[in-house]
């Protein structure tokens, strides 16, 4: 979810509820396993760490809220995951195609082999 997050947030700076909804919309997460209240104690952590930052404002309807920014450190945190996110895809690639070269044609072909019941 941190990688989403800051995904979403290297765009344009939004506040929690806008953050929740964009993550079901583009279908990060299905929409009965999303916590609004989840979002805002991830972000609240990110800040701790650094790698947002936020000022409150008046939303239109003249109550308060906070909008959430990704700093450079965010950026570089970003970065890294998603470098390390894209080389797990990588290696379970190569899994997946050593698993349809030695097993998936193997047992469509003892299938094959099978009488009909």
């Amino acid at each position: 979810m941190k990688f989403l997050l800051l995904r979403l947030l290297y765009a344009e700076p939004k506040h929690g509820y806008q953050l929740a909804n964009e993550v079901v919309e583009r279908g990060y997460v299905l929409p009965e396993c999303l916590s609004v209240g989840s979002i805002y104690i991830i972000l609240n952590r990110m800040e701790k760490r650094g790698f947002l930052t936020s000022i409150r404002e008046m939303s239109d309807e003249g109550r308060q809220r906070r909008t959430y920014r990704i700093t450079e450190y965010g950026k570089e945190i970003l970065k890294k995951g998603l470098e390390s996110v894209l080389q797990r895809r990588a290696a379970m690639d190569e899994l997946q195609l050593f698993y349809n070269e030695q097993f998936r044609n193997k047992r469509d072909e003892t299938e094959r082999g099978k009488p009909d019941a």
